[in-house]
């Protein structure tokens, strides 16, 4: 068999391909198309295009969330992709949907000619990406034929969640589901997973749920409990913190990632596929650790069997958290065979023939590699001692790593302990502040940590395989490996370095402690550089005689007002979008104060209520959209604790707030 892929951009240029191919000659061939483009009307031209050209061939496609080909990760593209079998026979159908994916499943499986044929030995299945429920849908297949590979997976539409499609040359649907089976009991046919994301905090429990509708978590309602650990303005982050923080089911050593499709006004929230009643689910984060080590596992693993032609179906999650980097997975595969696939919304997957089920996934990359010949791709491997040292050098960086998260993982777990113990001891509403404040430094960590890992840990993932492949292929210089190495560790220093200044900023006890001004102000630039980076925002710092005198504060409180206010001034720029984007950084000393004075360039706080902001509870983005802390838990932080002051005022370009904080004097030791 042969795979090769084509950017579909006109009629005129595909013509030119197909004959450039010889694909009118072939016998067996399948299409399998991938557009970002939710448009019917477009999808219709699609099929009539190729069918006018084509008139036999069988055709599968999706609605993507981006394309995977030879060239890498596209995005906002159509995607042609042609496996040319020799032996392999080909049948695809689809099928509407309703509101039982079980049956969705069953009618799909049956409306094959022989749904139980042995010679199948493959069916690639694409659903509609927002009203399935990828589980049950996977169990009405089963429930007829249990015996063949499901690969594929749920259309995407870049997480929008409001229309997606699916089709072959006989139709499209955006609410049913389509198939394709390749029947050759002599196919070879390999299948693999790539799941890179770590629980992370406490245990919690679903107390109420019915198959991918979710009631409850630990007693509260499903929404109430993404508000207490992330935050209030849980409606809005969703569905992107669903990708980045996602929630996964612990079981045993296998876990499963669940993405949420919808909320519901009674707080329930519906999954793409079931979380149990009684399930144990964690939140989780990226680990680029277990990327690079699962990739090199798998890549050895399609070099000792014959490939031809490589299927990715990955989540859109994997691409939020890796951004760019995700091209990493996909360009080793590009050594053993030709790839294809697509960003979906959720994963088809199983391990072998005699699996007990196809498994329903979110969160993970599956791989469906297949060939029609006994050829196996062989490697080559450097084993030179000086490489294999500088390896194992690589892979302390990893131990390095890894520590640091189970260091991360530990804070999470006393943070939420704090939150608990704080509600025990507190029953009256004037002291709720400590509550409050506890469960926004839950939310603040997870949004922070998010942003300030996501760049550093892919960067290393990226530099490690790239040492990790150049070693595979035998064509990597000492001198080239010895670079690589060394940003690897400026990037691991710095990653230890943030987990620091993330210790300080969570501590249980605040104690007063002695730090120069200018520590204290590049502290605060450390733990939000990736954020102001992301937002292109540049800090400019005007310190007036003293940069290096000494403040005596309880630093992780005085950090979380700092860190607050600047990110109000993130919120503001985003809003106004100035020209030039800019947080201007200003101190200098005010008869027995040290004066820090925090201005932006979005335009200013409407004066009607600027004397207002630090009232308690008093929002501009509404009761529902507030995270963090609030302004009035940063002037009782800098007025009860400090002992000092702060104001807000409009300067000439933007906002501007004032803290002054007391000098430090010898005596108070």
């Amino acid at each position: 068999m042969k795979l090769i892929n084509h950017e579909y951009k006109s009629k005129d240029e595909l013509l030119e391909f197909i004959n450039q191919n010889h694909l009118k000659e072939c016998e067996n061939l399948l299409l399998q198309v991938f557009t970002s483009f939710s448009d019917e009307k477009y999808i219709s031209s699609l099929i009539e295009i190729i069918t006018s050209i084509l008139p036999k061939i069988k055709i599968i496609g999706s609605t993507t969330s981006g394309e995977i080909s030879t060239k890498g990760l596209k995005e906002k593209t159509t995607l042609f992709s042609f496996s040319k079998f020799e032996d392999t026979k080909i049948e695809t159908s689809f099928v509407e949907g309703n509101e039982n994916s079980f049956k969705t499943g069953q009618a799909l499986i049956n409306s094959l000619k022989n749904p139980i044929d042995e010679n199948i030995k493959v069916a690639i299945c694409f659903t509609e990406g927002v009203n399935t429920n990828g589980e049950e849908f996977l169990k009405g297949i089963e429930s007829i034929n249990n015996k063949i590979i499901i690969a594929g997976g749920m259309a995407g539409d870049y997480l929008t969640y409001s229309n997606t499609y699916v089709f072959t040359q006989e139709g499209i649907t955006n609410s049913g589901a389509v198939i394709a089976t390749l029947k050759n009991k002599n196919l070879h046919v390999t299948t693999d997973l790539n799941f890179n994301w770590e629980p992370i905090g406490k245990n919690h429990t679903v107390t109420k749920s019915i198959k991918n509708r979710v009631y409850t978590i630990d007693n509260i309602t499903t929404l109430e409990f993404y508000k207490y650990y992330i935050g209030d303005n849980v409606d809005i982050l969703l569905p992107g913190i669903n990708v980045e923080l996602p929630l996964v089911i612990t079981n045993g050593n296998f876990n499963i990632g669940r993405a949420i499709l919808k909320t519901h006004d009674d707080g329930s929230m519906t999954y793409a596929g079931n979380i149990e009643e009684g399930s144990t689910v964690k939140f989780a984060y990226g680990n680029t650790n277990l990327i690079l080590d699962k990739s090199i596992k798998s890549l050895s693993k399609l070099s000792n069997i014959p490939v031809e032609a490589i299927f990715m179906y990955s989540c859109i999650g994997r691409f939020s958290f890796l951004g760019k980097n995700i091209k990493i997975e996909i360009d080793q595969y590009n050594k053993i065979a030709p790839i294809c696939g697509f960003l979906t919304h959720g994963e088809f997957f199983k391990e072998n023939i005699n699996s007990h089920s196809t498994k329903f996934l979110n969160q993970s990359m599956t791989i469906l590699a297949i060939a029609e010949s006994n050829t196996k791709k062989t490697l080559t491997i450097n084993e030179k001692k000086d490489t294999d040292l500088e390896i194992q050098k690589l892979l302390a960086m990893n131990h390095l790593l890894s520590k640091t998260a189970s260091e991360l993982e530990d804070l999470s777990i006393n943070l939420s302990q704090r939150v608990k113990e704080e509600i025990v001891k507190n029953e009256e509403k004037d002291i709720i502040l400590n509550i409050t404040q506890a469960q926004a430094e839950v939310g603040y960590m997870l949004e922070m940590i998010a942003h300030q890992w996501r760049q550093p840990l892919s960067a290393i993932s990226s530099l490690a395989s790239t040492i990790q492949l150049k070693s595979e292929f035998g064509n990597l210089e000492k001198k080239e490996l010895e670079t690589l190495l060394d940003e690897i560790l400026d990037l691991s220093s710095f990653a230890s370095q943030t987990i620091e200044d993330f210790r300080a900023l969570f501590k249980a006890k605040q104690e007063r402690e002695k730090i120069e001004i200018i520590t204290l102000i590049n502290k605060v630039k450390n733990i939000l550089k990736s954020l102001l980076l992301e937002k292109h925002i540049q800090i400019e710092e005007n310190y007036n005689c003293c940069k290096n005198s000494i403040l005596y504060i309880p630093l992780g409180q005085t950090l979380q007002v700092l860190i607050n206010i600047i990110k109000n001034a993130v919120d503001a720029i985003e809003e106004k979008k100035p020209k030039n984007p800019k947080i201007i950084f200003y101190t200098e000393k005010v008869d027995d104060f040290y004066l820090i004075r925090i201005e932006d360039n979005a335009g200013g706080i409407d004066t009607t209520i600027i004397q207002k902001i630090f009232e308690k509870r008093f929002s501009t983005k509404g009761e529902e959209q507030g995270t963090g802390l609030g302004l009035d838990i940063c002037k009782t932080i800098i007025e009860k604790n400090l002992k000092g002051t702060i104001k807000a005022s409009n300067s000439k370009d933007g906002a501007s707030f004032e803290i002054k904080i007391p000098i430090y004097k010898q005596e108070e030791d």
